[in-house]
């Protein structure tokens, strides 16, 4: 018996401090994975509050990284579990709408709908009511359409813009409910103001207007779906009979402001940069290319700029070049040094009217003086060329300067 004692109190020991060796292990794992994911600037915020909040922030930072699914959902579903919200009173993403709301996002990562929507419905219990369009979408993807319906309609009357696009959709293709497409229209307008530089918005904004028999509008939204990656827009846009359809108009008005006020009546136009010019070369044509690499936004010059005099620009940097858009022109600033760098430059010179006019069908002068910039460029002599442009009543002027002895390079096009 005493033997059988001995061994039971050792073997006890031995449990006691495996246990203590395996939480000793698992804390240094956690602090691992802490310095690794989160970034060093956050560290303080999970001082003294002990593992729980450095697994809700490892978790919340692998969100982000592709694979760690798996490892983001568990850590986050255990902070939930443990009222992290209650520990991290000052953080907003550890609350439980907006966490209970990123743990179904994760869900929905891996295809487990039934937790997916479980997750939907507490996060919209604790006060993401917004996300009532969301349950509306999972409901659409199982066909329970009367359950997805109501609640698109719901939250479109209380003005839910993330409702407004699959409302539209079931009212313009008769799902569900009847046929209303002058209704879809008004929702599908209202998403569009919302969100204008999304590619399925402008989609749906060129199937009302084909439904309107308005072929300018039309062509006008496919250009803008196609830009920003639509494929049926792009096919579309191959009839010859709207490839011919010019709207370079509306175009040139969006980026002058027309979407806010009537331009007829301002004397002293600018660019409406902050929105229009910004989106367009950000998500249509800021692409990936073999060739060149894609352009970054200089938030610094932005920031310093409006501190300075509380001016509205936006840039842009790529290697040695810049894209500045400022309310009254757009400026392209570059250093040429070699043969590849001339035929980059040459690329960025045409993106400034590109930005500018989207469709180029009616850009003629705006090519013209293009067309006489790389003239000059290619004898290599130091120049300055500037002219004006008139397009739709609207007067602007094209000027470029080089010095070949610093390579410097300046086009820009403004508002007169």
């Amino acid at each position: 018996m005493k033997k059988l004692k001995y061994n039971i109190s050792f073997l006890l020991i031995f449990l006691y401090a495996s246990v203590i060796n395996l939480n000793a292990s698992e804390e240094v794992k956690i602090d691992k994975e802490f310095k690794k994911y989160v970034p060093k600037e956050f560290h303080y915020k999970c001082d003294g509050l002990g593992d729980l909040c450095k697994k809700f922030y490892i978790g919340y930072n692998l969100f982000h990284i592709q694979g760690r699914t798996k490892q983001s959902l568990s850590y986050l579903l255990e902070s939930y579990k443990n009222n992290i919200s209650s520990i991290l009173k000052n953080d907003w993403d550890a609350r439980d709408n907006y966490l209970t709301d990123t743990i179904s996002r994760l869900y929905g990562r891996l295809g487990d709908k039934k937790n997916q929507i479980k997750y939907i419905k507490l996060s919209i219990k604790a006060g993401e009511e917004r996300n009532i369009c969301y349950l509306g979408r999972e409901y659409d993807k199982l066909d329970m359409l009367k359950e997805a319906y109501e609640l698109f309609k719901e939250g479109s009357s209380k003005n839910y813009t993330e409702c407004f696009t699959d409302y539209g959709m079931y009212l313009f293709n008769g799902r569900y409910v009847k046929k209303d497409k002058e209704l879809a229209g008004k929702y599908w307008k209202k998403a569009y103001w919302d969100d204008s530089y999304n590619d399925i918005t402008n989609y749906n904004m060129a199937v009302y207007y084909a439904y309107k028999k308005n072929d300018l509008m039309y062509k006008y939204h496919l250009l803008k779906a196609s830009l920003l990656g639509d494929n049926e827009a792009k096919s579309y846009l191959k009839n010859p009979y709207i490839k011919s359809i010019s709207t370079t108009r509306l175009f040139l008005e969006e980026a002058l402001g027309s979407k806010y006020r009537d331009i007829s009546k301002v004397k002293n136009l600018e660019f409406s940069n902050s929105f229009d010019l910004y989106y367009r070369l950000k998500e249509m044509f800021n692409k990936k290319s073999p060739l060149y690499s894609k352009w970054e936004e200089d938030y610094e010059y932005s920031k310093k700029r409006w501190d300075e005099n509380e001016s509205n620009v936006v840039k842009f940097y790529r290697d040695l070049s810049s894209l500045i858009f400022e309310d009254k022109k757009l400026i392209l600033e570059t250093t040429l040094n070699n043969h590849f760098k001339q035929r980059k430059m040459i690329v960025d010179m045409k993106l400034l009217y590109k930005v500018l006019l989207v469709d180029l069908s009616e850009a003629k002068e705006f090519k013209k003086f293009y067309t006489v910039t790389v003239g000059l460029l290619a004898k290599n002599e130091s120049f300055e060329f500037k002219n004006q442009i008139t397009q739709y009543n609207y007067k602007f002027y094209w000027y470029a300067k080089f010095d070949k002895d610093s390579g410097k390079l300046i086009v820009e096009i403004g508002i007169i």
